[in-house]
């Protein structure tokens, strides 16, 4: 029996490093799926996207990011923060997940994602683009 439960930890400690690796991705499909009230609406008006608190929240601001990532990829670390810093606001350990993955990770996951096809959102993305 012990050498069944070392085993098992033997291999859990080699995959761990790569399961810990991915549940960053699980913290973006949150935030694509949630429309649940907002944990911190000033970072919604620090990131200038208010309209999103009556569009689904992280949803939305999700959304956001994919169709800024899409745009182009000087928009990538915008689209990192705003996954970060106002998804996972309430979430230190979504937050460190997101960091340990970085940009390039994050911006090329949200390419993934269906581009969004909300009138409202796709204005909000022309305000912030600046475009």
């Amino acid at each position: 029996m012990k050498v069944l439960w070392l085993l098992l930890g033997t291999a859990f400690l080699i995959h761990a490093p790569e399961l810990a690796a991915q549940d960053w991705k699980g913290d973006v499909r949150w935030a694509y799926d949630d429309h649940g009230a907002p944990d911190c609406p000033e970072r919604y008006v620090a990131f200038h996207i208010e309209p999103c608190l009556a569009l689904g929240n992280r949803q939305c601001v999700t959304r956001v990011a994919i169709a800024l990532a899409e745009k182009d990829k000087k928009f990538d670390e915008l689209a990192f923060h705003l996954m970060k810093d106002v998804t996972q606001c309430h979430n230190g350990d979504g937050q460190a997940r997101l960091d340990g993955a970085g940009v390039g990770a994050v911006a090329d996951f949200l390419r993934t994602f269906p581009y969004p096809n909300e009138a409202k959102i796709l204005d909000l993305v022309i305000a912030i683009a600046g475009n």
